[in-house]
């Protein structure tokens, strides 16, 4: 391995003209990286949301859950499907807001950094957007894709946040 932790990087980088290959590594996974923005300040304590998860394409027998979940981010929001459905959290996915917003997580299944490869200016990192942020006129266009290949669809209905009964 070379300084920079990967065999034959410098190189590489090198033949491209760009300086300091460490230097330029660092930069692109603080990028990714970043702190959340000031936008987002966590999910709100306290509150529930009451979800429906409908699997499209099947009817005979038709593949529903229903959830209560805290407020969380989608990308937490993601790890309760998975769970629920089944799936191994092996491949990637997106949630569609409406027609307006696609939410994808900015690392693969894996925890490494994921370059969806195009500048998108309808896409946010899920791990920056919360269930209760989502406006009740949307809340029930949410669309979850798992695994682009064989593209699972579920349709995703959230209620309204409502306060948790104390124990």
């Amino acid at each position: 391995l070379g300084p920079d932790g990967v065999t034959g990087l410098p190189a590489t980088l090198g033949a491209m003209g760009i300086e300091g290959p460490g230097n330029f590594l660092m930069e692109e996974l603080d990028g990714l990286f970043a702190e959340p923005s000031d936008e987002y300040a966590g999910p709100l304590e306290g509150i529930y949301l009451s979800v429906t998860i409908t699997l499209n394409g099947t009817d005979h027998p038709k593949v529903v859950r229903k959830l209560e979940v805290p407020d969380m981010t989608f990308a937490d929001f993601h790890d309760a499907i998975q769970a629920a459905m089944g799936w191994e959290n092996s491949h990637l996915h997106e949630f569609r807001i409406g027609r307006e917003l696609s939410l994808k997580p900015m690392v693969d299944p894996l925890g490494m950094p994921f370059d969806w490869g195009m500048d998108d200016d309808d896409s946010a990192d899920e791990a920056r957007v919360g269930l209760s942020e989502i406006p009740a006129e949307l809340r029930r266009k949410i669309t979850y894709i798992y695994d682009f290949g064989d593209s699972w669809e579920h349709a995703i209905k959230l209620s309204e946040a409502k306060p948790m009964e104390p124990d």
